[in-house]
């Protein structure tokens, strides 16, 4: 091996980063790691985060939608749902962005994340999930009138406990109020 490709990381650091690449490369998942995180935040991320990095054989899959003021609106197709383990740090940030702000985090801490598309039915899966505690949410765009200019932004969520094995069906909603 050339110099230029050695690292001086020890072995069990580069794993889940290497893991991360992988699962990036293959469209499905991604390590994001933000500038203003700690070396005990970003140590706290990575314990507990590992468990998430296994393959494992549970699987969630939902339906992603709104029930308004209008009636229920279910996500459309190509819709993104995201899914990430619902560490110390996540939860956090999904408390205060998601369910208090009704708004997706502009930025990233360091959270291991997964991407699905919603189909025609609004409907979604993720596979090869291991046992633990994962957070959904999916941005919708939405109009009571179906014209884009009066269109409004929501993010339906949900929370997962997966045990080993299982399949958990889950509804990733919101309750919108609009005048």
């Amino acid at each position: 091996m050339s110099a230029a490709f050695r690292s001086t990381r020890p072995a069990h650091r580069l794993a889940p980063a290497l893991l991360a690449l992988a699962l990036l490369v293959n469209g499905c998942a991604l390590m994001f790691t933000g500038d203003h995180v700690s070396d005990d935040e970003r140590a706290q991320i990575n314990d507990e985060t590992a468990p998430y990095l296994q393959k494992g054989t549970g699987t969630i899959s939902g339906i992603v939608r709104l029930e308004t003021d209008y009636g229920v609106f279910v996500a459309g197709r190509n819709t993104e749902v995201v899914l990430t383990p619902a560490t110390s740090i996540a939860q956090r940030r999904f408390e205060e962005h998601i369910v208090e702000e009704n708004e997706m985090p502009r930025d990233r801490k360091a959270e291991l994340v997964l991407f699905a598309r919603t189909d025609a039915a609004g409907r979604f899966r993720f596979e090869s999930l291991p046992p633990g505690q994962y957070l959904i949410a999916s941005p919708v765009r939405w109009s009571p009138t179906g014209r884009s200019d009066d269109a409004y932004f929501d993010v339906p969520y949900a929370r997962v406990t997966l045990a080993d094995g299982e399949h958990a069906d889950v509804v990733v909603t919101r309750a919108v109020e609009r005048d």
